[in-house]
């Protein structure tokens, strides 16, 4: 009997079990991906777990290799033994399939790639150390035995002495009271004179065994400034917008109740107290500052002070120019104005290594402004009598004289840019400190590259006591006179005079600051260092050693003349100022020497004390102005300060090419 139900009811039947075949292909495919899963995360935190073991063995040897901690010799054995104690202590699992291998040397820096590469060398003269691991990778879910594979990780580590040095330090002692001057400009508003006489009014220059002597700890500044010794080696904290002044003033004041006298910390609070508050970023003048070693001194609080005010005063509108009083008026010839701008402040050397410490001076520029108007007022009248008298002398023998005298037109204008690029210092190398070298002193290397000027000389509009810009394009000639006689033939024409002119101008030119990019290396390594008593600088027990180098301040001086030591260019700027005259003419009044002398000898006296003014400028001026911003045209002291020894590091994790495993 045929079926009633309808045939469309019975096709599906056809395909029953099929959902569970592709369930069971899913699930085979789902456990694959998880034994894969595991697999590598086996694999993983097993190559994680050797590298731990290898960074760790290596940071261990490198305090032994290093000596910086102990002036023992190391030998292979202990080197071993060390090697092996840190893999023990770190629970490494079964060290019989461990192989380990270790190799020591020097770290070279590629100056011009800045790779570290590891060249062998013998145990004694290595400073630093390369522990390599190799082991059979762990056995995989799927049976397959590790031996066949390997897994490998290596650390190189090293432990140097770290150093603190100055650049230009010394010069910042010249202070006659325009420190004073320099530091009212830089904290106080312009025009705010209530302001800059408070400053002035405190005794800097007494306090200047203090001020410009007294040393600031990492962690002394790091209360000074309300954060962290570690935020201060690190560039995004530093590079946040921070209320300097005067939280900073009052913050040093406190740092150092301890250890400066009142004079100072009185003097700190009374510029807390006359600073108006600033927003700056902390990374303008805290850069690259190492957090290692927190106790030991650091900075110089005179160069401190100068840094914060220098970069409290740039901001995105620009810098502001600030007017120094230094009166180099000459009555009823020039009204002079000298200004100054700090385009970057100082940026310190802090506590770092060899090869990555540096420090750098002030970018400034120095304007001076020159109102001469007087001196051609003078010129004016006096050229007119000394004419009007040779007319006179001539028409009473002969007429037809035409006079044409032309002084330039008021202002006489003249200013001066100087401009002086950052001169640079480096701590090229810095050995620990071991027995056998040097006495157990340290030995330090370094180079500077000195600073250089460039001079552009113009004209300018306004007042010289308002920092006016200079007039693009710069001209050095100042076209100052003009004088054409011509004396054309008389009635009787018995004899024809013929025609004589002369033109002056006031020429200025300079010398620039020579001196090549490249580093200069200083003439004699420092090594006559002196170890600090832990207790007068009331140091912890754990804390590294500190080594003061001698000639550093409040250190004995350098007995062989090492420290402070200066490099330098073989130029130095100089501003010449000239009258130059030149004189053409024919017939008799060509040739009348006299006449003509006449002429000049009135213009040379005049301006004569213009003339010195310009020349002295250099001397009377500029180089004291840049010493007192701790900057010295042409050359560059450094000063070696401090050394410490800082933790050990990893500097590498490169695997080199290991012998291949037995069997």
């Amino acid at each position: 009997m045929r079926s009633s139900v309808p045939s469309f009811h019975r096709r599906p039947t056809r395909q029953r079990g099929a959902a569970a075949v592709f369930a069971g292909i899913a699930m085979v495919a789902l456990v694959a991906a998880i034994a894969l899963v595991i697999d590598i995360g086996q694999l993983y935190f097993a190559q994680q777990k050797l590298q731990k073991q290898a960074n760790l063995a290596a940071l261990d040897a490198a305090r032994l290799v290093a000596r910086c901690e102990s002036n023992d010799p190391p030998s292979l054995a202990a080197l071993n033994a060390r090697v092996d104690e840190s893999l023990g202590r770190n629970l490494l699992e079964e060290p019989d399939q461990v192989d380990v291998f270790i190799d020591f040397g020097q770290i070279v820096l590629d100056p011009q790639t800045s790779h570290r590469a590891l060249q062998e060398t013998g145990i004694l003269e290595a400073d630093s150390v390369r522990v390599s691991l190799r082991r059979p990778a762990p056995s995989t879910l799927f049976g397959g035995a590790g031996e066949s594979r390997q897994l490998t990780a290596s650390a190189t580590a090293q432990q140097a002495a770290l150093g603190s040095f100055y650049l230009g330090t010394s010069t910042l002692s010249l202070n006659g009271g325009l420190l004073n001057q320099v530091l009212g400009g830089l904290l106080c508003a312009s025009g705010d004179t209530f302001c800059q006489n408070n400053v002035i009014a405190l005794d800097v220059a007494s306090a200047r065994s203090g001020l410009l002597a007294l040393d600031v700890t990492a962690s002394q500044l790091a209360t000074a400034v309300g954060v962290s010794v570690r935020d201060l080696a690190d560039p995004l904290e530093l590079s946040l917008m921070t209320p300097v002044l005067p939280e900073v003033f009052d913050g040093l004041a406190g740092a150092l109740s301890g250890t400066a006298s009142a004079t100072i910390v009185n003097l700190l609070q009374g510029l807390g107290d006359t600073a108006e508050a600033y927003q700056v970023a902390l990374g303008d003048v805290f850069d690259s500052f190492a957090a290692e070693s927190p106790d030991a001194p650091v900075i110089n609080l005179g160069d401190l002070l100068i840094a914060l005010a220098q970069a409290s005063r740039a901001d995105d509108s620009g810098v502001s120019s600030i007017f120094l009083p230094i009166n180099l008026n000459v009555p009823g010839v020039a009204e002079v104005g000298v200004f100054a701008n700090i385009l970057e402040p100082p940026k310190f050397s802090g506590v770092g290594r060899p090869g990555e410490l540096m420090a750098e001076s002030a970018q400034v520029r120095l304007g001076i402004r020159i109102n001469s108007g007087a001196v051609l007022t003078t010129l004016t009248n006096t050229l007119q009598g000394l004419i009007n008298g040779l007319i006179s002398g001539l028409v009473g023998a002969l007429t037809g004289i035409y006079v044409n005298l032309d002084i330039a037109a008021l202002p006489l204008n003249i200013g001066i840019d100087i401009g002086v690029s950052k001169s640079r210092a480096n701590l090229d190398s810095l050995s620990c400190p071991r027995n056998g070298t040097n006495d157990g002193m340290p030995i330090a290397e370094l180079s500077a590259s000195p600073a250089l000027a460039t001079v552009d000389i113009g004209h300018f509009d306004g007042s010289a006591l308002s920092a006016p810009p200079l007039n693009t394009p710069t001209d050095s000639r100042f076209e100052l006179l003009g004088l054409d006689i011509d004396a054309r033939c008389a009635v009787l024409c018995l004899l024809n005079l013929g025609s004589t002119s002369l033109e002056a101008a006031l020429e200025l030119s300079y010398l620039g600051v020579g001196g090549s990019d490249m580093p200069i290396p200083l003439p004699m390594s420092i090594r006559d260092f002196e170890r600090e008593d832990p207790e007068a600088l009331d140091l912890p027990p754990w804390h590294p050693a500190i080594w003061r180098a001698h000639g550093a301040p409040d250190a004995p001086p350098s007995l062989d003349g090492s420290n402070p030591q200066t490099v330098s260019s073989p130029l130095m700027i100089s501003l010449n100022a000239d009258l130059p005259v030149t004189q053409s003419g024919t017939g008799l009044l060509g040739v009348l020497s006299g006449l003509v002398a006449t002429v000049v000898d009135a213009v040379f006296n005049i301006l004569q004390p213009l003339l010195d003014l310009v020349n002295g400028l250099v001397a009377a001026l500029v180089q004291p102005l840049l010493s007192i911003l701790g900057i010295q045209l042409g050359t560059a002291e450094v000063t070696m300060h401090t050394v410490t020894v800082g933790q050990p590091r990893l500097i590498s994790t490169e695997v080199p090419v290991l012998p291949q495993a037995e069997g």
